[in-house]
Formats: C-alpha cells, sequence, structure tokens
C-alpha cells in the first residue's frame, strides 16, 4: 500500500503532469470567461429584442394610423362625389365648427 500512495506523489508532481495540469486549469479560465461572454451576449439579444418589439408596435401603430387616414380621404372623396362640392363645403364648414367647438370643451 504505501508504495501505491508514493507512486500517486510522484506521478502528480512530474513535469508533465503539472504542465498538463497548468494547461487545464488555463481551459477552465477561458471556459468561465466564455460562459460570461455569453450569458452577457444573451442579455444583449434579449435588450435588442424588446428594443425590435417595441419599434415593431409603434410601426403598426403608424400602419394603422395610415389606413384610418386614407379611409378617410376615401369617405371624404366619395362624400364630394355623392353630394356635390356646394353641400361638401357646408359639411365641412360644420365639421369644423364642431372640431373647434369639442377642442374648446374637451381641451
Amino acid at each position: 500500500m504505501p508504495e501505491e500512495g508514493a507512486l500517486v506523489d510522484e506521478c502528480v508532481r512530474r513535469p508533465e503532469f503539472e504542465r498538463h495540469l497548468d494547461e487545464f486549469r488555463a481551459v477552465e479560465k477561458q471556459v468561465t470567461r466564455h460562459e460570461v461572454l455569453l450569458s452577457q451576449q444573451a442579455a444583449i439579444a434579449q435588450e435588442q429584442n424588446r428594443k425590435l418589439e417595441t419599434i415593431q408596435v409603434t410601426l403598426d401603430r403608424q400602419a394603422e394610423n395610415r389606413n384610418q387616414r386614407d379611409q378617410a380621404i376615401k369617405n371624404a372623396i366619395w362624400a364630394a362625389n355623392t353630394i356635390g362640392p356646394k353641400a361638401l363645403g357646408i359639411v365641412t364648414l360644420a365639421l369644423a365648427a364642431i372640431y373647434a367647438w369639442m377642442k374648446g370643451h374637451l381641451g
């Protein structure tokens, strides 16, 4: 038995094993460093995802507003073609008056 213990101590203290242990420790440090870098990249990717989602929501809202505006213009053109220019002027003035009144009262 004592020979086995002495043999193990001798193997561990040999320079080639020490060199391999040093290389192994260096690789362990690199793996740890890469794990930290990967976690940082994951956090950055999540932040970018949140920003992209915010941008997408904004773009969707803008598209909806454009669609509503386009529909309002189409309706106004249809009304102009249907009731004629004099009636359209009267309706426009009435709507402008209602808008001004609402803006004044509702803030």
